[in-house]
């Protein structure tokens, strides 16, 4: 495993924790049965099986943890901006939604970082001159 992606796989691993104590140290009944169902694939699953492909050192899981922290801090961004609107008082919005953007933010440089130094180390194929043209027999 390359070293700059311990810290993609040490975020992923903190978003799920801080996002199992939110969820079930804190319960909302607002989420549906099926809402329910698809909410902990996409905040359980895709972390944890991002981890397992950094493990198994496959580079492309950089940059889906990329994506997956953007859709991540793009779903912070829309529900601070719902909660200024509906006029929730702002130290409780930004302690909802402040840690996970940040953390969020946090992945997406990680990440991004982990996809452009992963290949470090490994080199080009040895350069061939071309084939010589074939003699025309004339």
């Amino acid at each position: 495993m390359h070293t700059s992606w311990a810290g993609l796989i040490g975020l992923l691993l903190i978003q799920v924790i801080l996002t199992a104590f939110v969820r079930w140290g804190l319960p909302d009944d607002s989420l549906p049965a099926v809402g329910g169902l698809a909410w902990s694939l996409f905040l359980y699953a895709i972390p944890l099986g991002l981890v397992g492909a950094l493990l198994a050192r496959q580079r492309w899981a950089c940059m889906a943890g990329v994506m997956y922290a953007t859709v991540g801090l793009a779903l912070d961004i829309a529900t601070f901006v719902y909660g200024l609107t509906h006029e929730e008082p702002i130290g409780h919005l930004l302690l909802r939604t402040g840690f996970s953007a940040v953390l969020n933010f946090s992945m997406i440089v990680a990440g991004g970082y982990g996809f452009l130094s992963g290949g470090q180390g490994w080199t080009l194929s040895e350069s061939r001159f071309p084939n010589p043209r074939p003699q025309s027999s004339v």
